[in-house]
């Protein structure tokens, strides 16, 4: 169970009945390369109805790619008229001068630039953020990584916490 003071909690607190009872678009952002595309899956009242993978020319260029993900996303709200999206949230990076990390500085660029241009599109009142160190506390045994996958289990961790956090409404009552 999340802690009250988490700001996962705090988001997604006010936001429960869309998340349990509502159309939800998930999202696992990707500017799309040649080991990973943007993945996004759709709930109604908690249950899964459709997933998918945005496929994204690798060799075009950034502005290109943060176009085509956002004419993608546009496409989905389009058609399934979500309440609210829930996304992979990108976390901050320190990033130490003149020192290896162990991460890669462009592919954390491009992410957020993906997460922009999934967030820059209207057609959903609501959004929360899911960082993985969150979300992947709630996969599921049979999960197996992979881009679509990913979206899937980023919903259904939006899905339980929800619920997690209604429960606790209820005992407090």
């Amino acid at each position: 169970m999340l802690g009250q003071n988490t700001d996962t909690y705090r988001n997604i607190r006010p936001l429960i009945d869309f998340i349990i009872c509502g159309s939800v678009v998930c999202i696992d952002p990707s500017i799309g390369s040649t080991s990973s595309m943007p993945g996004w899956a759709i709930y109604r009242s908690g249950e899964l109805i459709q997933s998918g993978i945005f496929t994204i020319d690798p060799k075009i260029r950034i502005w290109e790619k943060a176009r085509e993900l956002h004419r993608n996303v546009y496409n989905i709200y389009k058609k399934f008229k979500p309440d609210i999206l829930v996304y992979e949230e990108i976390p901050d990076q320190n990033y130490r001068q003149g020192g290896a990390t162990g991460f890669n500085v462009k592919a954390h660029a491009t992410l957020l630039k993906a997460v922009g241009a999934i967030l820059s599109v209207p057609g959903t009142s609501y959004a929360v953020g899911l960082r993985p160190i969150v979300w992947k506390k709630y996969v599921r045994p049979e999960y197996r990584k992979g881009d679509k996958e990913d979206a899937i289990e980023i919903g259904y961790a939006a899905i339980q916490i929800s619920k997690e956090i209604k429960a606790e409404q209820g005992r407090r009552r």
